[in-house]
C-alpha cells in the first residue's frame, strides 16, 4: 500500500516560503533558537567594533610621525618651506608694485 506524503511535507500548501539566495539566506537556513541568536549577534557586534577603534589609533600615530617629520631638525622642512613662499610673495608683490 502507497503512503500518501502529508500536507506539511509540500512547500507549496504548507505556506512554507521558498529559500532564495541572498544576503540573509544564511540566516534563514540555520534555524537557530533566540539564545544562539543572541549570542552570536553580539558576538559580531563586538568584532565589528575592535578593528574601528584600531583604525583611529593607526591615524593618530601616522600623523605624530607625520608632525614629527616636518617639525624636527634645524632649520626643519616646515621653516624651509615657510622661509621660500614668503621670500617668493615678497618677490611677487615687489613685483606688481612696479608701474
Amino acid at each position: 500500500m502507497e503512503t500518501q506524503p502529508s500536507l506539511d511535507a509540500d512547500p507549496v500548501r504548507s505556506g512554507a516560503r521558498k529559500h532564495r539566495a541572498g544576503r540573509h539566506a544564511a540566516a534563514r537556513d540555520l534555524r537557530m533558537t533566540p539564545n544562539v541568536a543572541m549570542r552570536q549577534s553580539r558576538f559580531i557586534r563586538t568584532s565589528r567594533a575592535a578593528p574601528r577603534g584600531q583604525a583611529s589609533i593607526e591615524y593618530v600615530v601616522i600623523c605624530l610621525v607625520l608632525v614629527l617629520a616636518l617639525f624636527h631638525g634645524d632649520p626643519s622642512p616646515m621653516d624651509r618651506m615657510l622661509s621660500a613662499i614668503q621670500h617668493h610673495y615678497a618677490r611677487f608683490t615687489y613685483s606688481m608694485s612696479l608701474p
